[in-house]
């Protein structure tokens, strides 16, 4: 199915309390390199770099729907890819909060978001 008809149905899903997610253990560490992988073709078409890191802890698990999960980190390489013009997407993870939460974040060299902007998002 095309990508922008799954997302619409995705939003349209959440929109109406429909969406069900199918929670299983992870290793989310495996399972973030494995789509940085995947996704390192069309970051180099863009002539970009990508990488992958941890913080060294060990064991990266987690509860999740590998479905949205990687629905989830594909649109946001997406959107780094969009607006990096030149140089680097990385994908990191880390363990915050004394081991009990685990950080994925996906920085980059791009522009950026306006300050203004900031507090709009994700509302």
């Amino acid at each position: 199915m095309n990508d922008d008809v799954e997302k619409y149905l995705t939003i349209a899903k959440v929109d109406q309390g429909g969406l069900q997610y199918n929670l299983e253990k992870l290793d989310i560490e495996d399972f973030a390199k494995n789509i940085t992988e995947q996704q390192k073709l069309a970051v180099e078409k863009r002539k970009l770099t990508i990488s992958f890191e941890t913080d060294g802890q060990s064991a990266y698990f987690v509860n999740g729907d590998k479905v949205q999960l990687k629905q989830v980190l594909q649109n946001l390489i997406d959107n780094a890819m969009k607006f990096t013009k030149e140089g680097w997407i990385k994908v990191k993870l880390s363990k915050v909060e004394g081991n009990k939460k685990i950080r994925v974040a996906i920085s980059d060299s791009g522009v950026g978001i306006k300050s203004e902007i900031m507090p709009t998002l994700l509302v």
